[in-house]
């Protein structure tokens, strides 16, 4: 009766385990050699070794460790161990005919011949975005530690989210880049921000307070462009202009709007619904019920004009989230806002913050440009 290769191989394996439990190797030894995956080492010989092709003389304790020292390193392809006095000697060549008997000695070696010995995550260098490698016994021969946002057998994959607030869901809490599906990498600001509560908002567009990228008639606001969207994401709510794709393609409950103005930041948390936010700036004026005092509180010493005071989103023209004044007493020639996304009839070079010109009881001007970030979730 012919025996299966398979049905060999395990009897092969389980004899193998017998008599390396007889010479001091553990169950447990066994299963942490990292050498199974890429040399079997399943030929054992007791009171046998080879002299002739000696590559290094070591002590260690034990013929665990004597069999790692052969895996680090790539010449060798066998093992000669004492175990009485702990003596290992690394051997180049596999099984051959000059074997000589030596009393107490194990010689130990593999019949693998194509497999190459030395540690797989060396030589391959498998794992992707920055995934930790650990050589294992089984099959690839080595298993990828991924970071929590990888997945994959090498950590080839990003995990995507459908947003900020997605990913604080799925138990990231900490502030950074997260890829978000169909829209690219996003920065995601995990915890409540003074105001705005809640958590996982996801940055949609960054301002400068006296750059004109994002003034009132930039096409930004109605287009599906981005603008800087690869640009120190990681940096977060920093000074450098941007604007996402999570604009154009992300719905949301609420919006944060953060005003740092030289350091100094402020926060207003707008109740509000969308399927996105450029949908938002293409449907014309919309009203938010703040207050005159709510808005001019975000940044000290801030002033508009006594008059008009409409407030929200899309304000004649010159405000796209803000307050506007005026002078006369109607909407009709704002000269004075505060908010995002301005418009100055006075170009005092001012787009975010607080500007205003023909105001009572100072200099006729007035400017205090403050950086803006607008996050939604």
């Amino acid at each position: 009766m012919q025996i299966s290769s398979v049905l060999f191989r395990k009897m092969k394996k389980l004899v193998l385990l017998a008599l390396l439990s007889v010479i001091g190797l553990s169950m447990q030894d066994i299963l942490r050699l990292e050498c199974k995956s890429y040399a079997d080492f399943n030929i054992v010989l007791h009171n046998l070794a080879d002299v002739g092709s000696t590559l290094k003389s070591i002590i260690v304790e034990g013929l665990r460790k004597c069999l790692l020292k052969c895996i680090s390193l790539s010449e060798c392809r066998a093992v000669n161990y004492k175990k009485v006095d702990g003596k290992c000697e690394l051997v180049g060549r596999g099984l051959n005919k000059d074997l000589i008997e030596k009393s107490g000695w194990v010689y130990v070696t593999t019949d693998e011949k194509e497999k190459k010995i030395g540690p797989n995550c060396t030589r391959l260098s498998p794992c992707e975005n920055g995934g930790t490698c650990v050589d294992t016994c089984n099959k690839p021969g080595y298993k990828c530690i991924c970071a929590k946002l990888n997945t994959g057998d090498r950590c080839e994959n990003i995990r995507e989210f459908s947003s900020c607030a997605d990913a604080y869901q799925s138990g990231f809490t900490t502030n950074g880049v997260y890829k978000l599906s169909g829209m690219g990498y996003h920065y995601c600001a995990m915890q409540p921000m003074g105001e705005c509560s809640g958590n996982g908002w996801t940055l949609v567009m960054k301002t400068h307070g006296t750059k004109n990228t994002f003034r009132y008639n930039a096409n930004y606001w109605t287009s599906s462009n981005t603008y800087n969207h690869v640009f120190d994401l990681d940096k977060g709510m920093d000074r450098e202009e941007a604007k996402f794709d999570a604009f154009n393609k992300l719905a949301f409950t609420k919006i944060c709007l953060v005003f740092d103005r030289s350091g100094s930041k402020s926060y207003l948390e707008i109740s509000k619904s969308g399927s996105s936010m450029i949908n938002v700036f293409n449907s014309g004026y919309q009203a938010t019920s703040f207050g005159r005092s709510k808005w001019l509180g975000l940044i000290s010493g801030s002033r508009i004009q006594p008059n008009c005071n409409q407030e929200g989103f899309n304000s004649v023209n010159n405000i796209r989230i803000g307050i506007i004044g005026n002078n006369e007493n109607d909407c009709l020639t704002p000269d004075s806002f505060f908010g995002v996304g301005g418009y100055s009839r006075c170009y005092l070079g001012t787009y975010s913050g607080n500007s205003g010109c023909f105001l009572p009881y100072e200099h006729n001007t007035h400017n205090l440009p403050a950086d803006v970030s607008i996050l939604i979730r």
